[in-house]
């Protein structure tokens, strides 16, 4: 599915919506764009769709060989139907941080997550194990949102939460992967895809955070890196501007950087060993890919992330 499609079938979805509607997603989208296509830094390796689009079309490769006969536009309406589900918590997150000051947008999250079941029913059962697994994301999905603004409020959030709950946040986005799996009799490599997703996340999350390290801690939120540099040193915070300056100072005279870096491969490692006992090479490879690209940008990275965050404070 190119993203020319995905415009299409976005123009297809709206065509039928209230007018203050079709607006209100408009104003979002022209706002928020840049992260509607690209969620992230990973996105870009792989012509700007991020792991949970591809990972549908890898199972469904995997199982071709026993499940010939599948549906005309079956891929494809799993994909759409993710995509809806990814628009649909893109936006509730928004809503929720208070980026958006659209609020309509809060029946455009129901229309998105209405079009997406309707898609979903279309190829499986009520009677399928697929609609457990996909209440479960959706309730863990909600869940999570909440908690990780609750957690970025404190000093005091356990960070191994915080990653728990990262991952948990992009929980709805395996529901493509589960809808394959269910269709072809494969309900149980779903556990395995889970972990494998949700590993990816959570290293994509760390390098989120890092990209939005000043902009957080400017609003007063704690993300989980400004939590993993503070602990570096005992840190009492008075205000934003010396959590900021308090970064700064150890990201300049520590290894801090290098042990996020290092995390952040492990995680890929483990994304790669969640699917070792299915025969998912291009899983495996999109996470060495994410691997190699991380590891390639460290340098550059480490050099250059004072000046690129805290350009305002460096005077550089």
């Amino acid at each position: 599915m190119e993203v020319q499609l995905i415009h299409k079938k976005l123009q297809q979805l709206t065509n039928d919506w209230p007018a203050t509607l079709v607006v209100g997603l408009e104003k979002y989208i022209e706002s928020a764009k840049n992260h509607l296509v690209r969620t992230n830094n990973l996105d870009e390796i792989d012509d700007l769709f991020p792991y949970w689009f591809h990972l549908p079309g890898y199972l469904l490769d995997l199982y071709s060989a026993e499940h010939q006969a599948v549906e005309s536009g079956f891929l494809e309406d799993i994909i759409w139907a993710q995509y809806c589900l990814f628009f649909k918590v893109r936006i509730a997150d928004d809503l929720y941080d208070g980026d958006t000051e659209v609020k309509n947008l809060i029946y455009v999250c129901d229309m998105f997550q209405l079009e997406a079941e309707r898609l979903f029913s279309l190829h499986l059962s009520h009677s399928s194990a697929f609609w457990k697994s996909y209440r479960s994301a959706l309730k863990r999905t909600i869940e999570a949102i909440v908690q990780v603004e609750e957690q970025q409020k404190s000093l005091e959030s356990d960070k191994v939460e915080m990653l728990s709950a990262a991952g948990d946040v992009a929980a709805i986005l395996n529901i493509g992967s589960a809808a394959v799996c269910a269709y072809c009799n494969h309900q149980d490599d779903f556990n395995l895809i889970q972990d494998y997703a949700n590993y990816i996340a959570i290293a994509s999350q760390i390098l989120d955070d890092m990209e939005d390290l000043t902009e957080d801690l400017t609003c007063g939120r704690y993300n989980y890196v400004a939590r993993f540099l503070l602990e570096y040193r005992d840190s009492t915070i008075a205000e934003a501007d010396d959590a900021i300056q308090k970064c700064r100072s150890i990201l300049e005279s520590t290894d801090a950087l290098n042990n996020l870096f290092c995390e952040i491969d492990l995680y890929f490692v483990q994304a790669q060993r969640a699917v070792e006992t299915l025969d998912l090479e291009e899983a495996r490879d999109l996470a060495e890919r994410y691997r190699v690209s991380v590891e390639n940008t460290k340098q550059s990275f480490h050099l250059n992330r004072v000046r690129s965050i805290f350009g305002d404070l460096t005077g550089t």
